[in-house]
């Protein structure tokens, strides 16, 4: 399938229920038959219930599906169980936490080449929309989702076919619903507006993929943090609270067409480009 298809990576569900034997003999496979032209193909791994390191070896996957990212983002932008800035104080030490071998589970987890997978929704759980209108919100929560998904680096943004519009579900298996591509309403046409911008965001700025990220302001409910790699830089405000002022650098815009005036909308997140 890889060869037929030229695929750059996939994801293999639930590792922890493999045997390890079988993992390495996989890993070795792909770079035995597929990685002829010196390139890596990436292989991502899933398991939960704090197995997200364990896997991440050389010999095994560069990734885990993030665990962590995922009950964060969802915690501070879909049910605002937590803060956000709870979520800063998670984000930029987690951006490059799993390229540090640690113990877990009696082996050495994590290597300099790893990259995770982020995600704030997938086949296994509530649907992001429908958790964020179970705790009173709507779109602009998932939106939120969105852009911090699209604007963390390092790692690999992993977003569920249905979560770019804003599809409802509860748990498996009301949460994999076929893909709608006609018939969309206009809240759903703004919210896959949003990743489209911030998808094509992260594909022209490196920053972005691979940028190290850092806080410019700091607060309970809003957070606004800078991206650079090299020449390239990317600032990007996330606002749960009341209308905020901030004005980015000389040059830089809103690409999502949000924030203007120096004025970060309540609810809303922006992404200020050059």
């Amino acid at each position: 399938m890889i060869q037929e298809f030229d695929f750059d990576g996939f994801r293999a569900d639930a590792l922890k229920h493999m045997d390890d034997s079988f993992v390495r003999a996989l890993r070795a496979a792909v770079a035995e038959e597929i990685e002829t032209t010196g390139l890596s193909f990436y292989m991502i791994g899933e398991s939960l219930g704090g197995w997200a390191r364990y896997h991440v070896r050389p010999d095994m996957v560069e990734g885990q599906v993030d665990e962590d990212y995922y009950q964060k983002a969802k915690g501070a932008l879909l049910t605002f169980d937590l803060s956000v800035r709870a979520l800063a104080d998670f984000a930029i030490p987690n951006d490059t936490a799993y390229t540090v071998p640690r113990e877990t589970f009696g082996a050495q987890g994590g290597f300099p080449g790893a990259i995770m997978g982020n995600f704030f929704g997938n086949h296994d759980q509530v649907r992001a929309l429908t958790e964020a209108r179970s705790h009173g919100g709507d779109y602009e929560r998932l939106r939120l989702a969105q852009v911090f998904l699209m604007t963390s680096p390092r790692n690999i943004p992993m977003l569920y076919q249905g979560d770019d519009i804003g599809t409802e579900g509860g748990p498996d298996p009301d949460n994999r619903k076929m893909q709608r591509f006609t018939g969309l309403t206009g809240q759903e046409l703004a919210t896959l507006e949003t990743i489209r911008r911030a998808g094509t965001a992260r594909a022209a700025h490196p920053a972005l993929r691979r940028g190290a990220r850092t806080n410019v302001v700091v607060e309970d409910w809003y957070w606004v943090y800078k991206v650079v790699d090299g020449d390239d830089e990317v600032y990007v405000a996330i606002n749960r609270d009341n209308d905020k002022q901030w004005t980015p650098p000389a040059g830089f815009h809103d690409i999502l067409g949000n924030c203007e005036n120096g004025v970060v909308p309540v609810l809303t997140a922006c992404i200020f480009v050059k």
